[in-house]
């Protein structure tokens, strides 16, 4: 059996996983796995709706036949957890309250009361994570699955289902399943540290393309002998993509058509006042905006805007049904500006908090970097002259496929084979 992780939100409509399904159907093709169950991690938190979760565990254990690793841990077990935490978060703001003066200082702020606000959450996240643990590696231990498939490696959840994995015996890989860009600082690695300061990483990391691979291993600490060039296998869905009538018909007015992709970024509000600018002051272009899917508070205000202008709209439904009519894709680091070149589609990555742009941002081809607004008006200028993309940058955009995006590996059936077994010793 082959256990992969899903949390709510990556259900696709369709009712596969928006990151693995590809690699779940894959690895039971060629026999990897005889059978592939999700591993419903994660517990709801009081801002979320009860009755999304009710529908997504429903859906998740009774259609899809998974595992919700929570059932395993017992009530003694999570009270026991939770004294354990009291005592410690107690002990933790006695020792704050009694600091000496100065002691929260950098140069001349004072962080202390920054310190204090911050972990006023801190004992409940402790106790999910606990849980979490306890619970996975219990799951873990009586299954024994062949192998643990993961989406996120790196962030804490990631983290604490390895460390549960690792403790079981299970065998773990992850997929690597967006841009990876040198501020991405859960990507950096200490290899020297040790204990706790050393993170659990998966048995193997499969990555898009080698310079993704010599990235993480040369520069970011990864150890290079878990790192796997698997290619960007779930790209392989953007082939079949189709447009939706809706932008059949939309594309048949002529216009080129912008896509803005929403990100969680602190960034994204100044990122849609510039775009709703320029749509205003180019009514030869269609605009669509379209919100990260977990970006409930930006959604009124988008559409508001939206509904004042003749050539804009929002759009919340399945990125496959825009993505290959568009002639521009607009967003800060947003994993469509990856899969927009795939596609042979321009786009624009906005880096306006002076970060540094990502090797494969500078080395894409079809992909333009603005840091100011007019850097962005600019590049919509030479949109509209057909001056933004030359030639050579559509050829430049082949070598970055292969090379960050392991364009062969992705129709290569056998790169897959054998990556549930142990490495030889």
């Amino acid at each position: 059996t082959l256990l992969y992780s899903v949390i709510q939100g990556e259900w696709t409509p369709g009712g596969g996983h928006r990151y693995l399904e590809e690699t779940v159907q894959e690895l039971l093709e060629i026999g990897e796995a005889k059978f592939a169950r999700p591993f419903v991690y994660g517990v709801p938190s009081v801002l979320d709706d009860e009755s999304d979760w009710q529908e997504f565990l429903e859906y998740s254990l009774d259609s899809k036949g998974g595992v919700y690793p929570m059932s395993y841990a017992t009530l003694s077990e999570f009270r026991e957890i939770r004294a354990w935490v009291a005592q410690r978060m107690a002990a933790l703001r006695e020792w704050l309250e009694n600091t000496p003066d100065g002691w929260g200082l950098y140069r001349k702020w004072d962080l202390l009361p920054l310190v204090k606000d911050e972990i006023s959450d801190l004992g409940s996240q402790l106790e999910r994570g606990l849980l979490m643990h306890l619970a996975s590696r219990k799951a873990l231990t009586l299954i024994q699955p062949k192998g643990f498939l993961l989406k996120d490696e790196v962030y804490p959840h990631g983290r604490i289902l390895i460390a549960a994995a690792r403790a079981s015996g299970v065998r773990t890989f992850s997929l690597q399943h967006g841009s990876i860009y040198p501020t991405h600082w859960c990507y950096l690695m200490d290899p020297e540290a040790e204990g706790l300061a050393r993170p659990p990483l998966p048995d193997v990391f499969g990555v898009y393309g080698s310079a993704i691979a010599d990235l993480l291993a040369d520069r970011n600490g990864f150890p290079r002998e878990i790192l796997k060039v698997v290619g960007a296998r779930r790209f392989q869905e953007l082939d079949r993509m189709r447009p939706s009538q809706e932008f059949v018909d939309l594309k048949a007015e002529g216009k080129p058509l912008v896509l803005v992709a929403g990100q969680l970024h602190q960034d994204m509000p100044k990122v849609y006042s510039w775009l709703f600018t320029l749509a205003e002051q180019n009514p030869n272009l269609n605009f669509v905006f379209k919100p990260h899917p977990r970006d409930k508070e930006g959604v009124d205000s988008i559409q508001s805007r939206c509904t004042r202008l003749g050539n804009a709209r929002m759009f919340v439904g399945p990125i496959g049904d825009i993505l290959p009519a568009v002639d521009l894709v607009v967003s800060c680091h947003s994993t469509v500006l990856l899969e927009a070149v795939w596609l042979g589609i321009g786009g624009i990555s906005l880096l306006v908090s002076g970060e540094p742009a990502a090797d494969w941002q500078e080395r894409a081809g079809l992909l333009k970097i603005a840091r100011s607004q007019e850097e962005l008006m600019a590049a919509f200028e030479a949109l509209s002259k057909g001056e933004l993309f030359s030639h050579e940058a559509r050829e430049t955009s082949k070598t970055y496929l292969e090379e960050y995006l392991g364009y062969s590996k992705v129709g290569d059936p056998g790169t897959l084979k054998g990556i549930l077994q142990p490495a030889a010793p």
